[in-house]
Formats: structure tokens, sequence, C-alpha cells
């Protein structure tokens, strides 16, 4: 689930106690197949999504940010490139990720071959063995939390910088909640802010 979900959601129940928010974070796949169904009213997930029974609301185009732990060499470095990585022990999430399937296809654009040495389920385990000094790894700019600052370190590649796109997604035919237009009304708004705000509200 989107960093940026969590921290609307807790505003929510101070702002609008009487607004009854469900959450649910599963794969991309599950999520567009709940919509279909009928079990979500909406979902927050990347692209691609294809389904022609399937409304995609463009949300934000975040970067994906290399993290390293603190104390690795390279984390003084504002920014490096890909290149200057080819000696390095990656982390990834599991192949069933949406993520890292983006993030191999960059790898692919790039001609560039990780040493995978490290497969997680979660990204939570993922930072642990980052910064633990065990790999590296790339991660959305939106699951940097304030809590990373004492073991992590982001850094922008430079070049050809991967990104994701966020979208919303609704059932193009399926009657629209009361309390689900309002939810999707406060995200429109909470993005807006994040944006205007550099991009750096996790920080």
């Amino acid at each position: 689930m989107p960093y940026l979900l969590v921290d609307l959601i807790a505003r929510c129940r101070e702002t609008h106690p009487n607004l009854l928010i469900d959450a649910h974070e599963d794969f991309r796949n599950d999520l567009v197949h709940a919509i279909v169904e009928g079990d979500l009213d909406l979902a927050v997930v990347p692209l691609p999504v294809k389904d022609h029974r399937i409304s995609v609301e463009p949300l934000l185009t975040e970067p994906l940010l290399l993290v390293v732990g603190k104390s690795h060499p390279i984390a003084s470095r504002s920014e490096i490139s890909i290149n200057d990585l080819s000696g390095e022990t990656f982390v990834s999430l599991g192949d069933s990720s949406t993520l890292a399937a983006q993030i191999r296809a960059f790898f692919g654009d790039q001609k560039f071959q990780p040493r995978i040495g490290f497969r997680c389920a979660q990204i939570a385990t993922l930072k642990h063995f980052v910064a633990a000094g065990l790999g590296i790894s790339l991660l959305p700019q939106l699951a940097r939390l304030p809590d990373d600052r004492d073991s992590l370190v982001y850094l922008r590649l430079t070049g050809s910088v991967p990104t994701r796109d966020l979208v919303v997604i609704r059932h193009l035919q399926r009657y629209q909640s009361r309390g689900a237009g309002q939810f999707l009304s406060l995200l429109r708004e909470h993005v807006s802010r994040y944006l205007q705000a550099g991009g750096e509200g996790s920080e």
C-alpha cells in the first residue's frame, strides 16, 4: 500500500470521523479483480492496468530511488550512475511484485544485469537487509519514511531515472457510494499537497 495512503487514512480518522474506511493491501492483479467483482470501491495501483471494465485516473508519477545502508561507501554521494553499481549486491522483492517487475524492466532497458543476493516479500524486510549492509535496492520515493533517516540513505540515479505511475481505479459501471466519492476527493487533495511540497511528504 502506498505510504501516502496511510497518512491520509490517519488524517481522515480525525477530520472525517463518520467516514468509514476499510483498507486492503494486496497485489495489483488481486486489487483489479476486487474492483471488477465489486468487493472494493476504488484502489490505488501502479500501471499498467488493462481491463475495459475499469476506469483509470492518473494520480502521480514518482521516481524510484537507490537505497543503501547509512554506512555504505556510496551513502555520502548525492547521486550515482547505474553503471557504478555493477559490483553491488541487490536486495529485491519477489517475482510476483509489480515493483520488482518494473525494476527488472528498467535494468533491461539499461542493459544492466544486477546481482540479486536476497529476495524479500515485504518492503519493510527489504529495508532491514539494506540497513544491515547486505545489499542495496531501488524503492519508490513514497516508501521513504522519517524513521529511515537513522539507517538508510536514498540517492537519485543519474541519466534515465526510473519512475512508476500510480493511478486510482474504479469500476466503470458500478454505483459509487457517497463515502467513496468523498474519500477520492480527499485523496486528490492529499496528493496535490504532497506534490506542491515537492514530493517530500514522507520526510
